[in-house]
């Protein structure tokens, strides 16, 4: 037979075991929720308590040793809302009086027949029910007392007719008020709803009141307090037939993530209006968000790729030694840029630019924001500069080589000319040899400085013109310097540009002038000044050509290698008048540190 779902064990004591046989057969044959454990004593009958899973005690009155009032007792110090009937042939008032005062659920005199124990299971059950139905109102209101108490929800219960029965504390620090200032007021009149929404909000209650479920939402910015946003419900509770009895409002504070969403549409629209490939990457490296540009390079929509992998980050953590991706996410690095290849469904084989860098939402990464910019072109550009550049300082060393030769025969043929005769023209030939020789040495650095700069590393200027001034022959003329800025540069370049500035100040100024070095308006640069004869207006348009001298022991070449070196740091040089009158040689877009 199967044991019903609902079914109840029984401890019986007495000290009568035929008695407690009989009782136990008959209280299980009137009902079939019963089952029956018996002991002959109340010690046994704690020991059984402890070692067991009872729900109801009956015990006799008169038992050797402990009686039933003392087993009683006993009982309800460590089980006290377990039922406890005392059903005892000996009945008194005073014992039903002393069993009353020791907590006794019931109190049964045993009878001559059985309908005695028909009473009995069913008082049984009675009180077991009692029991289990307290068990679950106890248990429902932990549960709901769980449930209002939340510290990140706020609750309030509500009658039908619209008054505030229960509002818990978290709901309390959202409004300027005391808690008995809301209690039994109308739901819509309490400080939840501004002047303008209470009709809204009486309207909300009686739909609730017909049993509708209702959402809200609610933004407020208090005095003295931060904006918040508060989203919620508010459900009707029924009873078995249907009828509202109560209803429920709760809301959660919403506030981060309506901002979060704010932002993410405001990343989302600057994304969309970028004229470049743009995307945000979430923590997994998947799109989470990709412009119309970026998509196109992947031959798709913007719909299809959100959401998948990107075949570009595999690419850009490759070129380092430690993942990079990971670096921006966990704020070690700002920034990660440089260049990589790719092939890509919808443009094919492709040189990008791109930057990387971490996408953060009040403060706390969420992504990376990705920008890339194709430069297919200007790397071809650059491949093709970079072979003409090759070629030109082939063909520059070439030439020069093929005239040295030639130039070392004709000095060694002068030489021995001038031990065998005395000529007035062995002097010109002299000067016209060490001439070419000058425009060798020029050509070769004209070619080879005006190659881009590789490598830059930060230089102090005043060091490398003092280095310079003092091994270049400038005789009586004086330098002065105005400047500690410390600029990014190529050292062995930087050195040639000064050299020829002091070299082509010391010829055109005369042995004692006087250069000046000094930094330009705004810390854009530095400027390098002398006292000389100046450049004349009209001339300094032409004085960075390669070839253009205005004298005649000039090769040509000082100041367009000055302007070649300055235009392979990305610098721009310009000419004027320095205070002097003399010439000033300004350099800016210089990276100044």
């Amino acid at each position: 037979m199967s044991v019903p779902t609902d079914s109840m064990v029984v401890l019986h004591v007495d000290d009568d075991v035929e008695f407690t046989t009989v009782a136990a057969e008959l209280l299980e044959d009137e009902s079939d929720r019963l089952t029956v454990e018996t002991v002959s004593d109340a010690e046994t009958g704690l020991a059984q308590l402890d070692g067991g899973d009872f729900d109801c005690v009956v015990s006799d009155y008169e038992m050797p040793g402990r009686d039933g009032i003392a087993f009683l007792e006993t009982v309800r110090e460590d089980y006290p809302d377990l039922p406890f009937i005392l059903f005892t042939g000996k009945g008194s008032e005073e014992i039903a009086s002393e069993a009353i005062s020791a907590g006794v659920t019931d109190y049964l005199q045993k009878g001559g027949g059985v309908d005695q124990y028909a009473i009995l299971a069913n008082r049984i059950e009675n009180a077991v029910e009692r029991r289990r139905a307290r068990v679950r109102q106890r248990q429902a209101e932990r549960r709901f007392r769980a449930i209002f108490d939340d510290p990140d929800k706020l609750i309030s219960v509500v009658t039908p007719d619209g008054r505030i029965r229960q509002i818990n504390d978290t709901t309390m620090t959202y409004v300027d008020a005391d808690r008995e200032d809301v209690i039994d007021e109308p739901f819509w009149e309490t400080p939840w709803w501004s002047e303008v929404e209470r009709s809204e909000a009486r309207e909300l209650t009686q739909r609730v009141a017909d049993g509708e479920y209702v959402e809200f939402e609610i933004e407020r910015s208090p005095p003295g307090r931060d904006r918040y946003v508060l989203s919620g419900t508010v459900r009707p509770v029924t009873d078995e037939s249907g009828s509202v009895v109560a209803f429920v409002a709760s809301a959660r504070d919403v506030t981060e993530e309506v901002e979060r969403k704010r932002e993410l549409r405001r990343y989302e629209r600057m994304v969309n209006t970028m004229q470049e490939a743009a995307c945000i990457y979430d923590a997994d490296g998947r799109f989470a968000l990709v412009n119309e540009y970026l998509a196109d390079f992947y031959g798709t929509t913007r719909e299809r790729l959100e959401g998948r992998e990107s075949n570009l980050l595999p690419k850009v953590r490759a070129q380092y030694t430690d993942d990079p991706f990971a670096e921006l996410l966990a704020g070690e690095r700002e920034e990660v840029h440089g260049e990589v290849d790719g092939e890509f469904p919808g443009h094919g084989h492709e040189a990008l630019e791109y930057r990387l860098t971490p996408f953060r939402i009040d403060g706390e990464i969420e992504g990376v924001v990705g920008v890339t910019h194709e430069i297919t072109e200007l790397k071809e550009r650059e491949r093709t500069l970079q072979r003409q550049n090759e070629r030109l300082d082939q063909f520059a060393s070439f030439v020069a080589h093929d005239l040295r030769n030639p130039l070392n025969v004709a000095t060694g043929r002068l030489t021995l000319a001038a031990e065998e005769c005395d000529s007035d023209h062995l002097a010109n030939v002299s000067d016209a040899l060490d001439r070419m020789e000058a425009l060798i040495e020029d050509l070769l650095t004209f070619a080879r400085e005006g190659q881009p700069v590789e490598a830059v590393e930060p230089v102090a200027l005043r060091p490398v013109f003092e280095e310079r001034w003092r091994v270049l022959p400038t005789e009586e003329a004086n330098l002065r310097v105005e400047t500690d800025v410390t600029i990014r540069a190529a050292p062995d370049r930087l050195a040639q540009l000064l050299e020829n500035l002091i070299d082509n100040a010391v010829t055109h100024g005369g042995s004692t002038v006087t250069i000046t070095v000094g930094d330009v308006d705004e810390g854009s640069g530095f400027f390098v000044a002398d006292d000389g004869p100046g450049i004349a207006p009209e001339d300094r348009e032409t004085v960075f050509e390669a070839g253009y001298s205005t004298t005649d022991e000039g090769t040509g070449f000082g100041l367009s290698i000055v302007a070649e070196i300055a235009d392979a740091h990305g610098w721009d040089v310009t000419v004027t008048d320095s205070e002097s009158g003399g010439a000033r040689f300004e350099f800016t877009d210089v990276n100044v540190t």
